[in-house]
């Protein structure tokens, strides 16, 4: 594989990663939240759900992000800046 692929492949890793910690996070906060029979039964549905809208905006925003750290212009020497 070349280093783009290896470099999405982790980013999508990274991205589980996430989505798996903010189950988690999110499954323990909506059962303390919702006080009826009916809410904690459905804490775990909804959590995964929210879960992996973060996980895929987590995805999307470092493939987004990577090309404008990664490939800024480093020629200036800071001479316009005095």
């Amino acid at each position: 594989m070349t280093h783009n692929q290896n470099l999405v492949v982790g980013f999508f890793i990274a991205a589980v990663i996430i989505g798996v910690i903010f189950d988690f996070i999110l499954l323990y906060h909506f059962s303390l939240f919702f006080g009826s029979n009916i809410g904690s039964d459905s804490a775990p549905f909804i959590s995964a759900f929210m879960a992996t809208g973060i996980a895929s905006g987590a995805f999307t925003i470092l493939l987004v992000a990577y090309p404008v750290f990664k490939k800024t212009d480093k020629t200036y020497d800071w001479e316009d800046f005095r």
